[in-house]
């Protein structure tokens, strides 16, 4: 993704809208979609910054990190949701 510049500044924009779109609607469920809005606003830089190639490094091993945090994330949620009675 590193010479893919084009694609790289349309998903940032995808990003872009994404913080545009839960703004609107953070207005009124703020408990439901501040999340995404502050999710949003993270990604737009860390994709738009993919051009330069020790960002590129960054994110890669950011992404790593957070998949392993989500993993852990599920596996404890269906350790507490299914715990036997």
């Amino acid at each position: 993704m590193y010479k893919e510049k084009d694609l790289i500044v349309l998903i940032s924009l995808v990003a872009f809208g994404v913080i545009v779109a839960s703004v609107l609607t953070v207005l009124l469920q703020i408990n439901v979609v501040a999340p995404v809005t502050l999710f949003g606003i993270l990604m737009f830089p860390l994709l738009l910054l993919q051009s330069r190639k020790k960002f590129n490094n960054f994110s890669e091993n950011l992404e790593k990190i957070v998949f392993i945090i989500t993993l852990f994330i599920i596996a404890l949620s269906f350790a507490v949701l299914y715990k036997p009675l």
